[in-house]
């Protein structure tokens, strides 16, 4: 019912609409972003502390990805010097572990890092 006021209708506001987290947080999940490439490593040991930050962010403290596949995805981002570092270890659960510590312990060794800043 609409109440008139000196022959003008007075029309109610409209009923204001309640946006839940329920119904964003899908839609802000299901957001698309561009994909983004793995880094390269060639065994620089300045560059060891961002490749290592990056490919631990992107693939290595993922539970979805299995080692296996971690695996495969490490050995691609490796080249030269680095590449020959995990040549030894193969695609397997116990592989990408050896192949992991392998790379840290030859380049997250503070004392090499702090040689080659001199």
């Amino acid at each position: 019912m609409i109440a008139t006021t000196s022959g003008v209708p007075i029309v109610p506001p409209a009923p204001t609409q309640q946006v839940s987290t329920d119904d964003v947080v899908p839609r802000i999940k299901s957001l698309k972003l561009p994909s983004i490439d793995l880094p390269k490593f060639n065994g620089d040991p300045l560059q060891w502390e961002t490749f290592r930050d990056i490919f631990k962010s992107m693939v290595h403290n993922e539970p979805q990805y299995d080692k296996i596949r971690k695996f495969f995805h490490l050995q691609s981002c490796l080249t030269g010097e680095a590449a020959g570092v995990i040549k030894n270890s193969g695609p397997t659960e116990a592989g990408y572990d050896t192949a992991w510590n392998d790379l840290e312990d030859r380049y997250g060794n503070p004392r090499i890092i702090s040689f080659c800043h001199i």
